[in-house]
């Protein structure tokens, strides 16, 4: 905005208001102000108050996990943790999970090759509150359906079911965490 384009609402007396909306006033030639209605500035904190040039980055608990690399070996975090190719990142925590072997080419939605997968395995999940808005199931190398039955179990828990391969369901697990969303990640091994 110009310097012209600010004299020349102040002259036609148009005001803006706390929302951002302007509002027209009579244009008046200059303002007085009684001295007892003016508001007194608290006085500004010193420069060591202001800036701290140490930061404990581990002190806070609001940074998400963040996944480095997924191999057939295991997790590694940013922070250089490793962890198995089986476990369940819940709530800023990691968990070792051993969930039953899944025959890949005979998965199907309506249960076979699930068959070992009972609503046991996600006792962690009935035991946490608050409980993760969404769910990512890592299913290795490549998506395999998942029965409707752990979906409907999972829904009825609060909990929506997104199943990716485990590559892509880490990168969608540090997206939605760095977001602030709460989300918890679950991961097969991948067979390469």
């Amino acid at each position: 905005m110009s310097l012209w384009s600010k004299q020349a609402r102040f002259l036609t007396g148009i005001r803006y208001n706390a929302t951002g909306r302007y509002f027209r006033m009579p244009p008046k030639a200059f303002h007085t102000a009684n001295r007892l209605h003016v508001r007194q500035r608290a006085p500004l904190p010193s420069d060591a108050e202001k800036y701290d040039p140490l930061v404990n980055l581990l002190e806070d608990e609001n940074i998400p996990i963040r996944i480095n690399k997924v191999s057939s070996m295991g997790v590694q975090l940013a922070d250089g943790q490793e962890y198995p190719p089986t476990c369940v990142f819940l709530d800023g925590r990691a968990f070792v999970w051993t969930p039953p072997a899944i025959d890949k080419t005979k998965a199907m939605p309506n249960g076979h090759g699930w068959e070992a997968w009972t609503n046991d395995i996600w006792v962690l999940f009935e035991l946490t509150t608050p409980r993760p808005e969404i769910l990512i199931l890592g299913t290795g190398d490549v998506v395999l359906p998942v029965p409707t039955r752990i979906k409907s179990y999972l829904n009825s828990l609060g909990i929506q079911l997104d199943v990716q391969n485990t590559r892509n369901a880490c990168s969608t697990f540090n997206l939605l965490s760095e977001e602030g969303r709460k989300v918890a990640l679950a991961l097969l091994p991948q067979s390469n």
